[in-house]
């Protein structure tokens, strides 16, 4: 079982033990918690990284603003009422 610092310095870089921490706690990094502290399985890092060196990042989508811009227009009006 791997420790998060462990992680942390087995990916390089910058990455730091309070963000695999978060990567732990937030299902990105598969990880068991024991006690106050993460475990990494070394088999599931392994798995994870190869997952991630083979799996594009996702281009994050938005959603289109709506067609009659009314609500746009009450926030901006609201917005600079006191100017």
């Amino acid at each position: 079982m791997l420790t998060t610092a462990e992680v942390a310095e087995l990916l390089g870089g910058d990455t730091t033990d309070a963000w695999v921490r978060e990567r732990c706690a937030d299902g990105t990094i598969p990880a068991h918690k024991i006690g106050r502290s993460w475990r990494v399985k070394q088999e599931d890092f392994d798995a994870w990284l190869d997952h991630q060196r083979f799996t594009p990042m996702p281009i994050p989508t938005f959603e289109p603003a709506s067609s009659s811009g009314a609500r746009s227009k009450e926030l901006l009006v609201e917005l600079f009422k006191d100017l």
